[in-house]
């Protein structure tokens, strides 16, 4: 890796620090990664396990960043999103004047947005008493329904629901042109299984030969 001059050891000798390499982005790459993380997170959401909310928000953001950045004009220095989920959201639905219909998934990608603000440990201390705020966190297999009633009490939550993201998942590739066809050709046949299982909205996939 290339190396930089930096500042000075304790014995007066030069510090030399790497420099990170250029960076040329693989477009495929971002499908691909995308549905390993989407995959990665159904069989986290099977296990109750609730990373499945952090991997699925990165799942559906490099599908996103994908289409946004194919689609990008040449020479256009593109967006700096970060992990924005919402933002993204809107400008991938703004492309197409086909995609307003997506509309109807604004909800789910909210919800699924407010996961990354607990991405790492920790509670978000109360404005009001100052004390860290209780957190509810809800894994559903199919259909949202009603949130959970707190009792007036001040409390965060976030609720996922597997069928909701398996549509989204589903309608980002149809959206954005994705073959389908090819998205985990690479993967074994148990991974593949592991899609199929509960998914009320399968994509039609190859299967690994």
């Amino acid at each position: 890796m290339p190396e930089r001059d930096g500042d000075q050891h304790d014995d007066g000798t030069e510090r030399v620090e790497p420099v990170p390499p250029a960076r040329t982005d693989d477009l495929s790459k971002f499908v691909s990664q995308g549905m390993e993380y989407y995959l990665a997170g159904r069989f986290a959401f099977l296990q109750h396990a609730h990373i499945a909310a952090n991997l699925f928000h990165h799942g559906v953001e490099l599908l996103l960043k994908y289409a946004l950045l194919r689609d990008a004009h040449e020479g256009a220095a593109p967006p700096n999103y970060g992990h924005d989920l919402r933002r993204l959201w809107r400008d991938f639905k703004a492309r197409d004047q086909s995609r307003a219909s997506l509309a109807r998934f604004d909800g789910v990608v909210a919800d699924l947005d407010d996961w990354e603000h607990i991405r790492y440990p920790g509670f978000r201390r109360s404005q009001i008493s100052g004390r860290a705020v209780a957190q509810a966190m809800t894994l559903l297999p199919y259909g949202r329904g009603a949130y959970a009633d707190f009792g007036g009490r001040e409390v965060d939550a976030y609720v996922l629901c597997l069928e909701d993201i398996d549509d989204l998942v589903s309608s980002i590739v149809t959206a954005a042109s994705i073959n389908p066809k090819v998205l985990l050709i690479h993967l074994s046949p148990d991974a593949v299984d592991w899609y199929h299982r509960e998914n009320r909205h399968r994509m039609e996939l190859r299967r690994h030969p």
